[in-house]
């Protein structure tokens, strides 16, 4: 347990999304002075050169900003595991109603996880999200009207 720290691993198009915007969001939701074990230390893993760059600039600029010492790591990335099945979409599996309907969808657990909806669904039922981008994209879900209402309220 002591070898390990959780993470995530963003998959994105840069054409949409720039790896500096995805920076930004991560310096900005979280406090990088915050002491932590190894297991939920704070933390950007780098895939080239280009992203090491900006992962060490960023942080240079928000030790400048900050009031303590910046704890983050930047590292390269190495072997990326998924996490059990029952830490998928944990949140989520919290929800009966939203869960059921999209395992209906989604009755293998592959697609299920890899699903775009579902891990929007997952994020606006616990965390913020853009209302603007959920009321676009709503219908697109799959989920029933009353759950669709629920989830824009």
């Amino acid at each position: 347990m002591g070898d390990h720290a959780e993470s995530l691993q963003i998959d994105y198009d840069p054409i949409v999304l720039s790896y500096e915007q995805i920076i930004d969001l991560f310096w900005r939701s979280h406090r990088a002075t915050r002491p932590r074990s190894r297991q939920y230390m704070s933390a950007i893993f780098y895939h080239n050169p280009k992203q090491e760059k900006i992962a060490k600039r960023t942080m240079a600029e928000q030790q400048s900003v900050q009031n303590g010492k910046i704890l983050t790591l930047v590292q390269p990335s190495e072997t990326f595991y998924l996490a059990e099945e029952y830490h998928q979409k944990h949140k989520l599996s919290w929800e009966k109603k939203y869960l059921a309907e999209l395992q209906a969808i989604y009755p293998n657990f592959k697609d299920f996880n890899n699903s775009t909806a579902v891990a929007r669904i997952n994020g606006f039922i616990h965390y913020s999200g853009d209302k603007t981008l959920l009321k676009r994209e709503i219908e697109q879900y799959g989920l029933s009207l009353a759950l669709q209402q629920k989830l824009l309220v």
